[in-house]
């Protein structure tokens, strides 16, 4: 994601036209991971019933809802251009396009550190897989912390 950033360094490029090609691609990857979460939240099912499960079952909604507002963010910013006097062209707005890409990031990365915990516990529920990424996960989901610190746990995890 840095080099991404880094394309739009810019201010040429900071057109939100330019800014959009870059929001879509990460609408679709938090996509396609929000249906991984929807197959695995359903073999969880069973772990969850049985009171064996640490991954809390309405996380799959905040990846949901985070789906839902990438897909809005990943409308063209370039219709919110506007002229703001007789002698300007046109305003590009050129902060807006960083904010939206900024928050597409981590919207897109607190999806997938969702997708990574739910992966985590059905690979090894027990925790004790030679992977260095699933303890670290099983540590975070045994820690008994709130849904909210768990995925900025991961995301941080994930994002770096």
């Amino acid at each position: 994601m840095r080099s991404v950033a880094m394309a739009f360094y810019s201010p040429a490029r900071l057109h939100p036209a330019h800014v959009h090609r870059t929001l879509d691609p990460l609408a679709h990857v938090a996509s396609a991971s929000e249906r991984r979460i929807s197959a695995l939240s359903e073999l969880a099912r069973p772990d969850r019933a049985a009171g064996t499960s640490s991954i809390p079952g309405l996380l799959w909604y905040s990846a949901a809802a985070n789906l839902a507002e990438l897909r809005q963010l990943a409308h063209p910013a370039s219709v919110a251009g506007a002229a703001l006097s007789g002698v300007e062209d046109q305003a590009s707005y050129a902060p807006l396009p960083l904010q939206l890409l900024q928050r597409s990031r981590a919207l897109t990365l607190e999806v997938l550190a969702i997708e990574a915990l739910h992966a985590a516990q059905l690979l090894d529920p027990a925790g004790r897989s030679a992977t260095s990424l699933v303890p670290v996960l099983h540590g975070f989901v045994n820690a008994n912390l709130p849904a909210s610190v768990l995925v900025d746990l991961t995301t941080a995890l994930i994002g770096s």
